[in-house]
């Protein structure tokens, strides 16, 4: 048997509330605006900010990884998407896998548009 609709909702609720927060935390608030920072002089060391976009790839002194993980982690979006979904594998406890799991996503997209 499952869990009832009305504590489900409730539930994705409160678990896409906390995505949306630790999202936040890692992509936007100055908490992390020091890392964000540091990672971003990594990933385009010698490349000038108004080049970035249209950079050749040589021009690049730092691993792909490095640029794919600032990108990551500086889009609240991006990383809001994976919090949830690792949130949601910890706490779900017998609810709907897939609809769950989109739902807390789900919450914690809309409420960082709202916040924009």
């Amino acid at each position: 048997m499952g869990v009832p609709v009305t504590e489900t909702l409730v539930w994705v609720l409160i678990v896409g509330l906390a995505a949306f927060r630790i999202a936040r935390a890692i992509a936007t608030d100055t908490v992390s605006l020091p890392f964000r920072r540091w990672l971003f002089a990594k990933a385009y060391a010698g490349i000038p900010p108004d080049q970035i976009e249209t950079a050749d790839p040589s021009m690049f002194q730092s691993a792909p990884v490095v640029r794919w993980l600032y990108k990551l982690l500086s889009c609240p979006f991006c990383i809001g998407f994976w919090i949830s979904l690792a949130l949601w594998a910890v706490l779900h406890e017998g609810r709907d896998p897939l609809v769950t799991a989109f739902a807390v996503a789900g919450v914690q997209y809309l409420l960082t548009r709202w916040s924009e």
